[in-house]
């Protein structure tokens, strides 16, 4: 799973754990084996024995594995334990989705004779990497999604001052859940771990050479930054560090959010969902109907590069600026959600992207950030 959320893994993970378990088995498999042990006591060095020999130490996969083994080896990180939640999704969404890339829709378009939309869809995602520190926009078409209700509260909205009273017990003896699924359209996000390693250490977050390769990158994050594939109730989760990089993936989604009309969808209608251990958010049409509207997937093949660089800009603005940026650059004007935030507008902070100090309220507590993410970004946007 590491293997293929660090982009060292072509295939699914499905398909090679099953290519794996297969070598040897099967009748076909038997055959061949024997045929070669038969040309191995007749001619041991033949070139057909060494292929073969060579094919079965190095089963589907396996270099990548060693790979992944290799650079973690360097953090001294144990995979002993079972896979982390956000592995298993992050996997899943690779393997068993619908999704689309700026490279697939920038052939589509040139196979319907629009060469412009072509280069105006690959330019934003030149700018998306040079500028923007965003390895990759692509478009889940089928992205899974669950409306669950299993109890209700009048008491409160905060959770932490509420009591969920759950739906009565069935004759089972169970508490029901009532769920009503359904797949919609969804833009996902991944960060450059390359960039996000090097504002870490130009910050003071962190200290260390800047890996040179994506992989190497993606490995020093898992090693030195835990709180990124903890849990919430682990003690590394809220690390100065894993707290600084979940709030700057977490500042991005809301800034792209607040531009979101590029799509047609008002704020209200697109939710978010983080994925801070590959860097990943996701911006999710919030339907539970049979059919897809489309407006995340026109915006994504007709109007990326308009919408990236007008975030950039709006983002960096609010109405109650100067106090609002002095203040931590998180307010009600800027970065606040009023709906469809699983946060609650916690670990944000304009100050990620664009500099300045940190809120004094939680972990980071006033922390000034001398180099914003979008830096770069931002001082370009107006010339382009």
């Amino acid at each position: 799973m590491l293997a293929r959320t660090w982009g060292l893994l072509n295939e699914t993970v499905g398909n090679t754990l099953r290519e794996r378990d297969n070598i040897g088995k099967g009748a076909e498999n038997t055959f061949m084996a024997e045929m070669v042990e038969a040309l191995r006591a007749t001619d041991p060095n033949n070139a057909l024995v060494r292929k073969y020999d060579a094919d079965k130490s190095r089963p589907s996969g396996q270099e990548a594995l060693d790979k992944v083994a290799s650079l973690l080896a360097r953090s001294a990180v144990s995979l002993s334990a079972a896979p982390r939640r956000w592995l298993i999704e992050h996997t899943t969404l690779l393997d068993k989705t619908n999704i689309s890339t700026t490279t697939d829709v920038a052939e589509m378009l040139r196979r319907r004779g629009d060469d412009a939309g072509a280069v105006d869809i690959e330019e934003a995602m030149r700018k998306a990497r040079d500028l923007m520190g965003i390895s990759d926009v692509r478009v889940v078409n089928d992205f899974p999604l669950a409306l669950c209700a299993f109890g209700y509260t009048r008491t409160s909205r905060d959770p932490s001052r509420t009591v969920v009273t759950p739906f009565p017990i069935d004759e089972r003896g169970k508490i029901p859940i009532f769920a009503l699924s359904s797949e919609t359209e969804a833009l996902w996000f991944q960060l450059d771990p390359v960039r996000v390693v090097r504002w870490l250490i130009e910050n003071g977050l962190s200290s260390g050479a800047v890996p040179a390769t994506s992989e190497a990158a993606s490995a020093w994050l898992y090693g030195q930054v835990p709180g990124l594939r903890d849990a919430p109730h682990e003690p590394g989760y809220n690390g100065q560090a894993a707290v600084a990089v979940r709030t700057l993936l977490h500042t991005m989604s809301h800034v792209f959010l607040r531009r979101i009309e590029w799509s047609g969808f008002s704020p209200s209608s697109v939710g978010e969902y983080l994925i801070p251990g590959s860097l990943s958010f996701i911006l999710y049409a919030n339907r539970y109907a049979e059919t897809k509207i489309g407006g995340l997937t026109t915006l994504f093949e007709q109007r990326l590069n308009t919408w990236l660089w007008d975030a950039v800009q709006a983002g960096h603005e609010c109405v109650y600026d100067p106090i609002c940026g002095d203040d931590g650059g998180s307010c009600a004007g800027c970065t606040h959600r009023e709906h469809n935030c699983i946060h609650f507008n916690r670990e944000l902070s304009r100050a990620t992207v664009y500099g300045g100090p940190t809120p004094e309220q939680g972990v980071l507590d006033g922390l000034p950030i001398r180099y914003g993410y979008w830096n770069a970004a931002w001082q370009a946007a107006p010339k382009e």
